[in-house]
């Protein structure tokens, strides 16, 4: 695999080559070598033909819709400094403070899928689903190169390359890596704490005159994280002493590998209306080991947690493969959308311990869109012959934006069905049933902006995860609620300019609960955000700089615990997380096609809890850089 280090003050790159390892390092020297051989595409002026400009991407989203929405890839300096899923996503995140570690959502989500899933949910942010690959059409090949290097042993690496074999015929790839060393209790430099590799191929074509079209891709993320379990408890509660800490595990590691094939193709058999077929097959594996050896064994006593198999070495794995067909026809006439398809869904799960279960699921679909100018609406409807179901609407129009979802989905098979060496279940749990309502106005005024906005989650037999009587030390297991959990959450976010260069943006959030969701799902009741920075170019607009701080706080709350065993996060009652603010200095510039940033996380070096027992970063100075070639 592909790691940095530092010798004498110079970036040096090394290689360590694997069979895991030969296809993304093949995507890698490719890309260098497209750089590095071709000369620059010049016309007669000497000045570069080919540009963000000339190269374009759109989405799956966008072709299924029959909706030509292309979009060119990002130049800006705007939030090109987070670069981190807790910062880019607002803080409405959380992970175990560290990154590459689990990551699940405060606030209560849309369902995106109300068939059975694995409920292994907390690396999804990790791998790329095909909804979100950009394919691209280029009249160059066009590849970019970003990279982290980030203190305290934390290094990212992504890299893509893309280009048109013919007009209209178009092959590219992405390559993901992150390294990152243990912040608490590492034995030095490389001493992981998380360790993930991910990349994708994908290819759009048109053919017969663009009356058929076809998109495929594949991705594959392996994903492995050292688990901690938390810092053990000290005499004197003061988690923050250097020289004290202890984390409870030091021999025990979460996987999460996953396998996705894609394929969307559509016939235009009319000239408004198209048939369509999409397969996708997704192989998700999670394992969880552990050495059982005295050290260790005192976490699993301490939190009564049984041995039911293996008394040396815990190897747990869960096998979770899903095969989908959809099938359906679509038409598209002066702005309005109409689809109708019929979906199935073949799940094969099992692991070491379980017998493998084979489930079939059949759903009906419709959707509908109408746009015109800066006008919005879509409607979508998912039927599921389980039971199960979903109702969507989107809207824009003149600044507001408003969604609604009414959905009933499956529970997850983790939830329903368990057996490993520490835990073992079995359930028959009632659908849970999910309203997601959400709406915001923005105005605009000379150098001012306003968005108010609202959002609002009613949760009824919710499943989430605890303990008995939310002890602290007990196994965690899943329950299901009789009780309605209600969130609403009035936003609004305040934006300035001033001084020509200056902006100010302050964004808020106060979260209403009722007693059920306070107990249950409970989020942090004030939560801020804020950004000031200073903008300009200047050298004849060669140079474009932003200079800024960010700051965060949330209020205290009872934030979910994370067990390593089950790859999940659960209520608890016993630990409080303080309230915090964090502060962080950037500079990004902008040199041509070149992005680069420096900045100062937790500038202050505050002690905080990003979970209970988990400590967040400390104060690490981080630099990066993107930079795209188009020739």
């Amino acid at each position: 695999m592909l790691e940095f280090c530092r010798l004498n003050n110079q970036l040096k790159i090394y290689l360590n080559i694997n069979k895991s390892s030969i296809a993304p390092m093949l995507l890698v020297c490719a890309m260098i070598c497209s750089n590095i051989c071709l000369a620059q595409i010049l016309d007669d002026t000497t000045k570069l033909m080919y540009g963000p400009n000339t190269t374009r991407y759109t989405t799956l989203i966008d072709i299924k819709q029959l909706n030509e929405n292309w979009h060119h890839p990002d130049t800006s300096l705007y939030d090109f400094h987070k670069f981190t899923d807790y910062r880019s996503q607002q803080f409405l995140i959380t992970d175990l403070g560290t990154v590459g570690t689990a990551i699940t959502s405060i606030w209560p989500e849309k369902i995106d899928e109300i068939g059975t899933e694995s409920g292994f949910n907390v690396y999804n942010a990790y791998f790329k689903k095909p909804t979100c690959i950009k394919f691209y059409d280029t009249q160059s090949p066009y590849s970019y190169f970003k990279g982290v290097i980030g203190g305290k042993g934390r290094t990212m690496l992504n890299a893509a390359l893309s280009r048109n074999i013919r007009p209209a015929w178009n092959f590219g790839g992405d390559f993901r890596m992150l390294t990152i060393d243990k912040q608490i209790n590492g034995t030095g430099r490389g001493d992981r704490r998380a360790n993930g590799m991910a990349y994708d191929f994908y290819t759009h074509a048109y053919l017969f005159d663009s009356l058929y079209r076809v998109v495929a891709s594949f991705s594959r993320m392996n994903h492995v994280v050292d688990e901690s379990a938390g810092l053990q408890p000290l005499i004197n509660d003061d988690y923050f002493e250097e020289d004290s800490m202890q984390v409870w595990l030091s021999n025990a590691e979460s996987r999460d590998l996953r396998i996705n094939y894609h394929l969307y193709h559509h016939a235009q058999v009319l000239p408004n209306l198209a048939i369509f077929h999409e397969f996708d097959q997704l192989n998700q594996v999670n394992y969880y080991t552990a050495l059982l050896n005295e050290s260790e064994l005192a976490y699993y006593t301490a939190y009564n947690i049984p041995i039911l198999h293996r008394t040396d070495t815990t190897m747990d794995r869960y096998l979770y493969r899903t095969f989908e067909n959809n099938l359906g026809v679509k038409t598209s006439i002066n702005g309005f959308y109409l689809t109708g398809s019929y979906r199935h869904r073949l799940l094969h799960l099992g692991s070491k311990y379980l017998v493998p279960t084979i489930i079939h699921e059949h759903y009906l679909n419709a959707q509908s869109m109408y746009r015109q100018g800066n006008f919005k609406i879509m409607l979508d409807a998912q039927y599921g012959l389980q039971g199960n179901y979903s109702f969507r609407g989107e809207a824009e129009f003149m600044g507001l934006t408003a969604s609604v979802q009414h959905a009933k989905s499956l529970p997850s098979w983790q939830s329903q069905e368990q057996f490993g060496n520490h835990v073992e279940w079995y359930h028959d749990w009632e659908m849970p049933i999910s309203t997601i309502v959400s709406a915001n106005y923005l105005l605009r005024r000379g150098r001012w902006s306003l968005r108010p906005g609202i959002h609002a989650a009613l949760n009824q037999q919710f499943i989430y995860y605890t303990t008995e009587d939310s002890s602290p030390f007990a196994p965690v297991f899943p329950a299901q609620s009789d009780s309605t959990l209600s969130t609403i959450t009035p936003t609004l976010e305040v934006g300035m300019q001033f001084l020509k260069h200056f902006r100010l943006t302050v964004q808020g959030r106060y979260a209403i609960q009722n007693n059920t969701a306070r107990l249950l799902n409970e989020v942090p009741m004030i939560f801020v955000n804020t950004n000031l920075h200073y903008q300009r170019h200047i050298f004849k607009d060669k140079l474009h700089f932003q200079v800024g701080v960010d700051a965060h706080y949330q209020s205290t709350y009872f934030g979910r615990g994370y067990q390593p065993i089950l790859q999940n996060y659960f209520v608890q009652r016993t630990f409080k997380l303080p309230s915090f603010y964090l502060i962080d200095f950037y500079l990004s510039l902008r040199i041509g096609r070149a992005r680069l940033f420096l900045k100062a996380v937790n500038v202050l070096n505050n002690e905080y809890f990003a979970a209970p027992i988990y400590l967040g970063q400390r104060r690490v100075i981080d630099a990066g850089f993107n930079w795209m070639f188009f020739d």
